[in-house]
């Protein structure tokens, strides 16, 4: 992943994704080097609304979802498996 490699991020890394970096290529059919730079992008292109809509599985009614109670108390239960300890754990 990219975090892993952020100790080797450097300056020139930054180039890439910003102004580009300096460089020449060679044109076809004789017209020699061009001069210009090289950057590199990267888009995300969301999905229409209609195509999320057909893939998402339909659930038979609200009955199915969990209530507003059984939401909190899960993320309670995270809280506690990974809360600090306190002087009354000892």
């Amino acid at each position: 992943a990219i975090s892993e490699r952020e100790g080797e991020w450097s300056e020139e890394c930054e180039g890439w994704f910003g102004e580009g970096l300096r460089c020449e290529v060679l044109r076809f059919a004789n017209q020699g080097w061009q001069r210009g730079r090289v950057r590199i992008r990267l888009e995300f292109f969301p999905e229409t609304q209609k195509l999320l809509r057909e893939e998402r599985p339909r659930r038979a009614s609200l009955e199915d979802r969990p209530t507003r109670e059984e939401i909190y108390s899960r993320r309670d239960e995270v809280y506690e498996a990974y809360r600090e300890p306190n002087e009354n754990d000892y």
